[in-house]
């Protein structure tokens, strides 16, 4: 049984590189604006771990960078995957 718990820390040890490794890629990206005449949508979700509470976010831009529109939703209790769903929708209601 210790052997398993050591391989299970070595794993979450791992999955804690991959996500620090994924947010210090994502803070180096530089926003691309779209072609001229058109807006790019951007969305994502959040969820607070020790309450399972989670939202989502979607903002449109024009080409200049400015804030066209946005639109958030306080979705409760849900996964993080579902966060992102929701996000997804609203754009495509929206849009």
């Amino acid at each position: 049984m210790q052997d398993v718990g050591v391989s299970m820390n070595l794993v979450f040890s791992f999955l804690g590189i991959i996500v620090m490794h994924e947010r210090n890629r994502i803070m180096n990206q530089v926003w691309n604006p779209p072609p001229l005449g058109s807006f790019k949508l951007n969305f994502d979700g959040a969820r607070i771990l020790s309450s399972g509470l989670a939202f989502s976010i979607a903002v449109a831009r024009d080409e200049y960078d400015r804030w066209m529109w946005g639109i958030g939703r306080n979705i409760g209790r849900c996964s993080i995957e579902k966060t992102k769903l929701w996000a997804i929708y609203d754009v495509l209601r929206v849009a």
